[in-house]
């Protein structure tokens, strides 16, 4: 992953950088050949002027031409047939790049007229191109990396909590169907039937709960806003409580851990309120703000002011947390209580 990312942001930098410095380069290249081509046909005219003196008469328009500098030239040569330099400016400071072009004269070749221009605008505009494409290849493979690392960070948070609550399950059916069964064996080697089937029922109570516990109902085949949903129908035809929905307009699919804990805080919060608030009005929300998702539940029932905490706020407050969350109970406004968690999209460790 690591590799790849930096492979990626390293072929970003390099290849547009490349490209764009070789076209440049072709392009002054051309432009220097261009310059060339006119100032060899001016030596063949100055050749058939004065054969004699032709190369005298070349250096001085030569040198005029440098000082003049047409399109970014900086500096001329004169070769011979041979190879041999009749004239030359002094070498540019500047990085240049070089054009030539034969002087060739009732069929033969003269001599040769080569020509420098001026590197240093091609120089500066690769210099800002390559750093644009370093700054987006950096970008690219930094992205490439962390998205990659996310979800596995995403996924291995929610491996864990399935490990955490499938321990969990495991500890409560040790205590509770597994002490269940042990009290059926008891009562039938005493011959008590009645006790026996009591206790038997009980243990299938708790197996049911149990295998509840691994994927809720309401969850299956929908999302966390359809289970949301769902239950509030449940409220509404079992009682005589009018439950207020709100949902986002759009909720994208979370990840199945927060799908999970969100659910089931929002079912335990939501039978609190049944078994103890004596509410008439029920509202159950869900915001999605800055990667984080928002659930509240709030009614207008007696409160709970004073009580200690039950199991079933303390098992609200443990789901949140395991995904690096939180849970808070408060008095409702005018009166009730209001239920609020908030869990990362992103599964952390608390």
């Amino acid at each position: 992953m690591l590799a790849l990312a930096a492979s990626t942001g390293l072929l970003i930098a390099v290849v547009p950088s490349a490209v764009h410095h070789g076209l440049r380069q072709a392009e002054l290249r051309q432009r220097a050949e261009r310059q060339a081509e006119l100032l060899a046909r001016r030596v063949r005219d100055l050749f058939f002027q004065n054969p004699l003196l032709w190369r005298y008469d070349t250096a001085k328009h030569l040198q005029a031409a440098t000082v003049e500098r047409p399109e970014g030239l900086v500096a001329t040569r004169l070769l011979d047939p041979d190879g041999a330099t009749v004239f030359a400016d002094r070498p540019p400071a500047a990085p240049a790049v070089w054009g030539s072009a034969e002087v060739r004269a009732g069929g033969e070749v003269v001599g040769r007229v080569e020509v420098a221009v001026d590197g240093r605008p091609a120089r500066r505009a690769a210099l800002v191109f390559h750093t644009t494409f370093c700054l987006l290849g950096a970008g690219l493979g930094l992205v490439l990396y962390l998205v990659p690392l996310r979800a596995v960070r995403a996924r291995e948070a929610d491996v864990r909590s399935q490990a955490e609550e499938r321990a969990r399950i495991a500890r409560e059916l040790h205590d509770g169907a597994g002490q269940s069964l042990a009290a059926a064996r008891l009562h039938l080697m005493a011959g008590s039937t009645d006790a026996a089937t009591r206790a038997l029922d009980a243990a299938a109570d708790e197996l049911r709960r149990a295998v509840n516990e691994l994927r809720p109902p309401g969850l299956e085949g929908t999302d966390l806003a359809g289970g949301l949903r769902e239950l509030a129908e449940t409220v509404t035809g079992a009682s005589r409580i009018a439950v207020e929905l709100e949902l986002p307009g759009t909720l994208p699919r979370l990840p199945p851990a927060v799908e999970h804990a969100a659910y089931r805080i929002a079912q335990e919060a939501v039978a609190n309120v049944l078994r103890h608030a004596r509410a008439s009005r029920l509202r159950l929300a869900l915001h999605l703000e800055a990667e984080t998702l928002e659930l509240q539940v709030a009614d207008d029932g007696c409160g709970a002011r004073g009580a200690p905490e039950g199991r079933g706020i303390e098992g609200m407050r443990e789901r949140a947390r395991e995904l690096g969350g939180t849970l808070t109970v408060r008095a409702g406004n005018p009166r009730g209580t209001l239920v609020t968690a908030r869990i990362p999209l992103e599964p952390g460790v608390p």
